[in-house]
C-alpha cells in the first residue's frame, strides 16, 4: 500500500473537492491510488513537465487529480485536485 501525501496546494484542493459533489469520486480515486497508483482505471495518463513525470486522473470534466509516485518511499504526492492541470507548473513552483 502506498501512502498519500499532499503539497500545500494539493491540501487546499483536497478540502475543496471533499466539500463538492465530486467527493465520492475523488475518494474512490485516492483509494485506487493507495492500492495501485499505476492502474489505468480512471484514465491515468502520464504527463511530463520539465523532466518530471506526473500522472493525471479525471475527477470530472473540469477537475483532475495530478500526482507523482515515489517508489523509494512508497508515497504518492498529490499536486492538484481542483481545476484543470494546466496550472500544475505554477503550483509546483510554490510547493
Amino acid at each position: 500500500m502506498y501512502e498519500i501525501r499532499y503539497t500545500k496546494g494539493g491540501e487546499k484542493d483536497y478540502v475543496k473537492v471533499m466539500r463538492s459533489p465530486y467527493a465520492d469520486i475523488a475518494s474512490g480515486i485516492l483509494e485506487q491510488l493507495k492500492a495501485d497508483p499505476y492502474s489505468n482505471s480512471g484514465g491515468g495518463l502520464e504527463k511530463v513537465d520539465d523532466g518530471d513525470i506526473f500522472y493525471v486522473r479525471r475527477i470530472s470534466a473540469k477537475h483532475r487529480l495530478v500526482y507523482q509516485i515515489n517508489e523509494d518511499t512508497q508515497e504518492i504526492l498529490i499536486w492538484e485536485m481542483w481545476n484543470h492541470y494546466d496550472r500544475m507548473g505554477q503550483k509546483r513552483r510554490k510547493k
